[in-house]
Parts: structure tokens; sequence; C-alpha cells
């Protein structure tokens, strides 16, 4: 695989055991154990996020009830401005 890049990850020394392990276990490198977890779990994570980014935003709005602008500690309307491009994805 031509593409394939390096990558360097700081691991506690836990999960290195646990990942000597399973290489060890499946007669596989430590590389391939890496890389199938990854590719396992990096789509649950993605759907995880698409899923549960509506209900993420729908809070971080709903932080936003009663808070108007104000002198006493309320948000300018520019800065509820930025939170709602923010939330949207407009930034």
């Amino acid at each position: 695989m031509a593409n394939d890049a390096p990558i360097s990850v700081r691991l506690p020394e836990e999960t290195r055991n646990a990942l000597d392990k399973a290489a060890t276990k499946t007669q596989r490198s430590r590389a391939f154990i890496i890389k199938e977890a990854l590719d396992r779990h990096l789509i649950s994570i993605l759907e995880e996020e698409t899923v549960n980014a509506p209900r993420r935003s729908y809070e971080r709005l709903r932080a936003l009830r009663g808070v108007g602008v104000g002198s006493e500690g309320g948000r300018t309307a520019a800065e509820i401005a930025a939170t709602i491009r923010e939330i949207r994805g407009e930034d």
C-alpha cells in the first residue's frame, strides 16, 4: 500500500499491554491490530457524531434560552449571533 503513512501514538501501559496480548494471541502485528480497531471504530464514531450532532446543537440552543442582550453578564447580540452561526456550522 503505497499511500500508507506512519503515525505515532502514545498509549498508556495498560493499553499497550492489551495491544501486545491481542497481537500475540492473533499472531498479528501491533500495526495490524491498531488498523483493524481504527477501521471498525471510526465508522461508529462518525455515525454517532452524525446522529448526535443535532441533539447537541439543540442542547446548546436551549442553553441560550432566556439569554439576551443585557448589561449584567448577559451575552451581546454579536456573541449570540456568533454562537448560532457556530451551531449551524457556518463558521
